[in-house]
């Protein structure tokens, strides 16, 4: 079996969306005929933890390298304090290509300590972070391994931020370069994301594919989903002041103002880490009663959680530089087969939903269209119409057949 090196800087128990590709892909590639060996950072400092993603992978190999980092800044809850969100702020300024620079030579160190133990066939690296491309370069540059840069995300400082000066944009631009003119393939999870890179070097026609993100189709098997006794919307995953929940709360409002005794018989439930803007917006409309913040809850919770939900709710910036993005939430919420409520902009996303018939999509400033929607799942209506087979392009299992193609081309 090829061994195959995964660099990743988000890994179990770390939870949250970074982890679960890296986590896919790792579960596995040994079906493919491939030995992953996973790189990745401490197994302390983050934010959100979830040790019960480690069952059935406890035999990978895992090299940790590093200290906790600056995620440990939020650790501990599921809201992050507000200095820890202005100190975030102050990274674009300070630390170039992210906060978590300084998981850069540990990294390369153990990295090359490992690859110069054993025989390997090539380096996978993933990002955001995208330290870990600067990671798999060096790594890259002493090995002379083939490398597949991953990209779940365009290049944060170029693609979803402004950078603060010429200086940092310029600092930034010869970074991606120097990932994509070196990395032997190079994968994007959606096909702006491939288009975005591309233009930044248009020799990626040749070179490059797009492998979406997906769920866990085992996970969903035995799950046994949570009997509410109200109506529940239910929102899983992280909630910043990129995605406002403002727009929501304003169709939810109307929705239970169309019965009087509406308001008693339904709720909205957030599960996974926030901000304090969202916790801001309940409070200021008085809505403390009916949109109740759960806090992080175990992967296996929120599957179960899911899958009793009566809505699904997805919401997705409103900023046209993430346009071309798909949440990887949406991908889980198609494995729990409920209907999906997606505040989006016109986009990829939207073109999903409505592709598979998953739900409804409504623009983020219309809060009529919200309530109608959420009138139609409170009747029992739109239930979702794809199938298994529908779906089955975007089961981890499929998707890592999808790489290992991809490793089976290089050199």
């Amino acid at each position: 079996m090829k061994r195959v090196l995964l660099v990743a800087r988000f890994y179990p128990p770390w939870a949250g969306g970074g982890v679960y590709r890296t986590l896919g892909f790792a579960r596995h590639l040994r079906e493919f005929g491939y030995e992953p060996v996973v790189l990745t950072g401490p197994a302390t400092g983050a934010w959100v933890k979830d040790p019960g993603l480690l069952e059935g992978v406890e035999d990978l190999e895992v090299v940790r390298a590093g200290g906790a980092g600056p995620a440990g800044l939020g650790a501990g809850g599921a809201g992050r304090p507000a200095w820890a969100s202005a100190l975030a702020a102050l990274a674009p300024w300070v630390a170039i290509p992210d906060a978590y620079g300084s998981w850069r030579a540990p990294a390369v160190k153990a990295g090359l300590a490992r690859l110069q133990a054993d025989g390997f066939h090539a380096i996978y690296s993933t990002s955001p972070p995208d330290t870990g491309h600067m990671v798999a370069l060096d790594l890259r540059r002493a090995t002379g391994l083939p490398w597949i840069a991953d990209f779940r995300d365009p290049w944060i400082g170029l693609g979803y931020r402004e950078p603060p000066t010429r200086w940092h944009r310029a600092a930034h631009g010869r970074m991606l370069h120097s990932v994509l003119a070196s990395a032997a393939h190079v994968v994007a999870a959606t096909e702006g994301t491939r288009r975005w890179l591309a233009r930044a070097d248009p020799s990626l026609a040749s070179r490059s594919s797009v492998i979406p993100n997906g769920y866990e189709e085992d996970e969903w098997r035995d799950v046994a989903p949570e009997r509410f006794e109200k109506f529940t919307v239910l929102h899983a995953g992280r909630l910043s002041g990129d995605r406002d929940l403002e727009d929501f709360l304003k169709g939810f409002e109307l929705f239970l103002s169309r019965f009087p005794d509406r308001r008693a018989r339904a709720q909205c439930l957030l599960i996974g880490p926030h901000d304090d803007l969202p916790v801001r917006r309940v409070r200021e409309r008085g809505m403390q009663d009916v949109v109740r913040f759960m806090g992080q809850v175990s992967h296996r919770k929120a599957l179960e959680m899911e899958a009793g939900a009566h809505a699904l709710l997805l919401v997705k910036h409103r900023d046209p530089r993430f346009r071309e993005l798909i949440p990887g939430k949406l991908y889980e919420y198609l494995g729990a087969g409920k209907p999906i409520l997606a505040l989006t902009p016109e986009g990829p996303a939207a073109e999903l939903v409505r592709g598979l018939r998953a739900g409804w999509v409504a623009p983020p400033d219309e809060p009529e269209r919200v309530a109608d929607a959420l009138e139609q799942a409170w009747n029992g209506h739109g239930a979702p119409r794809y199938g298994t087979e529908e779906r089955a392009e975007f089961t981890r299992r499929a998707l890592t057949g999808r790489l290992a193609g991809i490793l089976d081309g290089l050199a």
